[in-house]
């Protein structure tokens, strides 16, 4: 799993996180939500029919559920449901980091790495996620999908991420999760780690490398030696 597509970084300036999978194992949660809302439409599904939407802003979830699962209801009547069930959205306070996150965000940030999150979920809740996580203070920028044109897959929040804090791509990396997260990392042009650290096993083959721990994330970008 070792074997990079991409050159990693010889000199790493900066480390972008997704949100979702990344940060905390909040996908779990979701994906539970969009299955019990099926139920109540007589759809019968498992993890493995609903994981293709991981990564996916939910104005698009939605509109691929209505599709593929032919539903006869409004768009509206499902974010409602969304909004009003969802555990990540609501409760965000309950919700726990990725081991290892908190350490590696403090070392990377004590070494001068400049840190930003670019997530497909509302800016709002990434916000909070990260100030009750008490290490919003590290993070350089926060851009969500609602401010560029185009959500993941698209390259957009990458690119924008980039252009906002004048980074070389060469210079920076990428972790995400989702086959829909990596495949905006890589039309970026920079070098992204898929992390695999969540309940939901998810095929991060299109990742430059894979890792399973904050711990080995460490050990790949060689932190603990610069």
């Amino acid at each position: 799993r070792f074997c990079s597509m991409k050159a990693k970084p010889v000199n790493l300036k900066a480390i972008i996180f997704d949100c979702d999978g990344v940060l905390l194992d909040s996908e779990y949660l979701f994906t539970q939500s969009m299955i019990n809302y099926l139920t109540t439409q007589n759809v019968i599904v498992t993890l493995e029919d609903v994981k293709r939407y991981i990564g996916i802003p939910l104005d698009g979830i939605i509109n691929m559920m209505i599709k593929d699962f032919s539903l006869r209801v409004s768009y509206d009547d499902i974010e409602t449901y969304f909004n009003e069930t969802d555990q990540v959205m609501n409760y965000p306070y309950k919700l726990t980091p990725m081991p290892g996150l908190i350490d590696f965000v403090k070392m990377a940030h004590n070494k001068g790495i400049t840190l930003a999150i670019g997530s497909s979920s509302p800016a709002d809740y990434v916000n909070t996620i990260i100030e009750n996580f008490g290490i919003k203070k590290y993070f350089s920028l926060v851009l969500t999908i609602s401010e560029v044109p185009n959500g993941k897959p698209a390259p957009d929040i990458y690119n924008a991420i980039t252009a906002k804090l004048g980074l070389n791509k060469d210079s920076t990396v990428i972790i995400e999760d989702s086959a829909t997260g990596i495949k905006a990392g890589k039309a970026a042009g920079i070098y992204t780690i898929g992390y695999k650290g969540s309940k939901i096993e998810q095929n991060t083959s299109n990742a430059d490398i894979s890792a399973f721990s904050y711990k080995e994330i460490t050990e790949i970008l060689k932190l603990e030696e610069n």
